[in-house]
């Protein structure tokens, strides 16, 4: 989170922002000014005079905290306009290189934003109205007596000078929460989501123990930070309380000297209020800034690392695979745990029914063509007709993993994946896998929204959807894991004659098949342990 980056966000507003803070801070000086001849008049007995200066008073104030609402809510507006932007390519470098845990990325976009905005954005907020109101209400005094702002100054530089100390411990409190934080969030994704084994073998206890273990280490967290911060504005409010004793001592010096006016004691009284107010609030949002620079340098770092963003693919445009070769493949996955798989080539077209005991990599295999994992040794390329290596993009392989991936919308959208254009194609891909009997008896029929909280689909249905969104994609390399296990045999075998039919390559994962089944490929790839 950069100054420049948070001004170049809009600019026009930003200098509304600007002048309506200035605008403040001068109805504000100038009502607590005018307090002075009002008092004075009403001393001579000038009731008139009075009146009128208590008018110009009360519409300065009016002016100057009006302002200060409306640029702070502008303010508001600018910030979360930004932090939109942080998010936005902050997501879009996740989906790009994927080198975070979703617990990790829920922590920066919720937790470490909502610490950036509350503890840098408004301290740079508070930094420039209270600095502003500084300079006014210094130059008001000056007007008075040029000893009272020289003394103002001085009192000044002590109070800032004062809280450093509690800089780095204030750091340090910070990182600890934002570390606490992607730690509990870590242990949620991690045990919830098998809830419902935790459920069937009653290890509940379990479960709340390691949520209790993580959560009290960001409760500590928390409450320290807070107790930091509460001592950086204990010292701050003592100087504040100190500095105007020795401000209203020295004015009743001077008008027993005769050297200011008796209505300055009024004055002074609420610009000495004022100006040490504005030197606490200064202090204060220093010292949180600060806080929060290791964190606000580890997120620009994390920005300059994600890629540009590119444009959408048109599908004509994409190169196309001839073939997917795979030559002296190993993997090891524990300290002498290695999974050696044969050499193959699998031609544009084929249709592939890749088996194997469990254990001997088949998913594994897998994630290694969609680039998810890297293998030990050896290599997996796609090749052009020319023989040339093609660089693997999203767009080229269409993935049905074992465990269906739906989303909170229409079953429709859930297929198309929010491409309109794809619509006229919906009926043909629901009947091609099966599920035009299904959808007849749903009462929104296509425009069914899928319940992720109460399942209101079955699991066959489930991967029936995501079969139609691979097929209604017409994806060049098709991996298929397991994708009919939850459907009966009888719709298995419609939708995978319909998907067989089609002119995309294909590797389907099968752990139960017989002949019929395997009749339906070209070849069968066996892997072994």
């Amino acid at each position: 989170m950069t100054v420049i980056g948070f001004i170049r966000t809009n600019r026009r507003r930003f200098s509304l922002i600007v002048g309506l803070f200035i605008l403040s801070a001068i109805g504000v000086t100038l009502g607590s000014y005018v307090v002075t001849y009002a008092i004075d008049t009403l001393k001579a007995g000038n009731i008139a005079m009075f009146a009128w200066n208590m008018v110009i008073m009360t519409s300065s104030l009016l002016v100057g905290y009006g302002s200060d609402t409306l640029g702070s809510y502008l303010f508001s507006c600018q910030t979360q306009q930004y932090l939109h932007g942080i998010r936005e390519k902050m997501v879009y470098g996740f989906l790009e290189t994927g080198n975070q845990s979703t617990a990790k990325m829920q922590n920066t976009l919720t937790n470490d934003l909502k610490i950036l905005t509350t503890d840098r954005a408004q301290s740079w907020l508070t930094l420039f109205t209270q600095s502003l109101g500084f300079v006014f209400y210094s130059a008001a005094l000056l007007t008075f007596h040029w000893s009272l702002f020289v003394l103002v100054l001085g009192l000044t530089g002590i109070m800032l000078w004062a809280p450093r100390f509690l800089t780095a411990r204030l750091q340090a409190a910070t990182n600890r929460v934002s570390t606490s934080n992607n730690t509990y969030l870590e242990a949620i994704s991690q045990w919830l989501g098998g809830l419902a084994e935790i459920k069937r073998y009653s290890a509940q206890s379990q479960l709340f123990k390691v949520l209790k273990d993580t959560g009290r280490g960001l409760e500590d967290s928390t409450v320290h930070r807070t107790a930091t911060l509460s001592q950086l504005n204990i010292v701050n409010v003592t100087f504040n309380i100190l500095s105007q004793v020795v401000i209203l001592s020295f004015v009743g010096f001077l008008i027993t000297r005769k050297m200011v006016m008796f209505g300055v004691i009024v004055s002074a009284g609420n610009f000495s209020s004022l100006i040490f107010g504005s030197v606490v609030q200064i202090s204060n949002a220093l010292g949180t800034a600060k806080s929060t620079q290791l964190l606000s340098h580890r997120i620009q770092e994390q920005l300059t690392t994600v890629p540009e963003v590119k444009e959408t693919l048109n599908p004509n445009g994409l190169p196309v695979i001839q073939s997917v070769v795979g030559q002296g493949l190993k993997l090891k996955y524990a300290a002498d745990t290695v999974i050696a798989y044969p050499d193959f080539v699998i031609h544009r077209g084929e249709k592939i029914l890749l088996t194997g005991d469990s254990g001997s990599g088949k998913t594994t295999l897998f994630k290694m063509i969609l680039g998810e994992l890297q293998p030990t040794a050896g290599s997996i390329q796609f090749l052009d007709d020319q023989g040339q290596s093609i660089e693997m993009t999203p767009e080229l392989i269409g993935y049905v993993p074992q465990e269906s991936v739906l989303f909170p919308v229409t079953i429709g959208q859930n297929i198309m994946m929010f491409e309109p254009k794809l619509a006229g194609q919906l009926p043909k891909v629901v009947s091609d896998v099966a599920l035009d009997g299904d959808l007849a008896k749903m009462e929104a029929g296509i425009d069914t929204v899928v319940d992720l909280n109460n399942l209101n689909i079955s699991g066959g249905q489930m991967q029936r959807i995501v079969l139609a969104r691979a097929q209604i994609h017409a994806c060049q390399l098709l991996l298929i894991d397991e994708g009919t296990s939850a459907i009966d045999r009888a719709n298995t075998m419609r939708a995978l004659h319909s998907l067989l039919r089609k002119d995309n390559t294909v590797i389907f994962i099968a752990h139960h098949f017989d002949q019929s089944l395997v009749d339906l490929f070209d070849r069968t790839i066996q892997l072994t342990k």
